[in-house]
């Protein structure tokens, strides 16, 4: 997947371009949905699958007062739409001004002047152009004058319930996986760099990698049995998401830390990027007296992570 920060940056020309349009933050069923629509018409009429997405998320700009964590970071979010199959993603970067556009001159000199797509496929509640004037209702009246189809995909619904970001974080911070990952269509993750950490794990005798994350939405702090994604290798372990609290003293304001044992695993794989999925909560974490009782924690918890994988 080709990826492009900032429409100015866009300067190739796409045959027959599909374009969806969205924040697509967690790309969940629901946005799942909407891309693997587009990436089947682009193989249909030989075009190309086309993303435009925005970063920083336009809350963080319109409502900067008021906290909305992302569900996953933007690496993350663009390592999913290229396993989807999209051809090309455009990131704009949403800005005070950007958000001032007019909603025709959106359509005319950011879409059509630079894109040229003659399909576009967007929710049944898509806004966009100055204090959100835009809607469907445009895209379908001036789709003749720039000669493309409108394509409005309604929200995924299971068990009555509507797919969204908003309650996709409620599950997570509430530590309910299953659900969450039903509604994400994935186990819940996080995404970044393998790194090392204080190598205490090792001199414990269980060594360990820590996870350079940028999500913003986590699971309860505790420990899980795991998988973790490695390119194509699937690896599985227990990891340990908190502040280590026998090592070191809680403070909020320190980041939450991600370090994972990789079962029966002895390469050296940092600097390395991969996704960690919680797959199942073991336990929540906690301090220990000792040395000794904290080395007896990690192997039954070891032991209870092989026995849920079955390994």
């Amino acid at each position: 997947m080709k990826v492009y920060y900032g429409i100015g940056q866009f300067k190739s020309k796409i045959s027959k371009p599909i374009l969806a349009i969205g924040i697509f933050d967690g790309v969940h069923l629901g946005h799942q949905y909407i891309i693997k629509k587009i990436v089947r018409e682009s193989l249909r009429t030989n075009g190309a699958s086309v993303v435009l997405t925005f970063f920083p998320h336009p809350y963080h700009i319109l409502k900067p007062k008021r906290y909305l964590p992302l569900l996953i970071s933007l690496e993350h979010r663009l390592k999913l739409l290229a396993d989807l199959g999209v051809d090309v993603c455009i990131v704009q970067d949403f800005t005070t001004q950007f958000a001032g556009i007019h909603k025709n001159e959106f359509i005319r000199d950011f879409l059509f002047r630079k894109l040229k797509p003659v399909e576009i496929f967007v929710g049944k509640d898509f806004t966009f152009g100055r204090r959100k004037s835009g809607n469907v209702k445009l895209l379908y009246k001036l789709s003749d004058t720039y000669n493309y189809k409108t394509r409005v995909v309604s929200p995924i619904i299971i068990d009555g319930k509507r797919i969204s970001s908003t309650f996709i974080r409620k599950l997570i911070i509430s530590g309910n996986l299953k659900t969450a990952a039903r509604f994400l269509g994935r186990p819940v993750s996080i995404f970044g760099r393998i790194i090392k950490g204080s190598r205490r794990g090792k001199i414990l005798g269980f060594p360990t990698a820590n996870i350079d994350y940028r999500h913003e939405i986590l699971p309860p702090r505790g420990v899980y049995a795991v998988r973790l994604n490695l390119d194509k290798e699937k690896l599985f372990g227990v990891a340990n998401l908190g502040f280590r609290p026998s090592f070191e003293k809680s403070n909020k304001k320190n980041k939450v830390v991600a370090e994972v044992y990789i079962f029966d695993f002895d390469k050296n794989i940092y600097g390395r990027t991969a996704e960690l999925e919680f797959i199942k909560r073991i336990r929540a974490e906690k301090k220990f007296k000792n040395r000794q009782h904290l080395i007896y924690q990690i192997e039954q918890d070891i032991k209870k992570a092989k026995q849920f994988f079955r390994i």
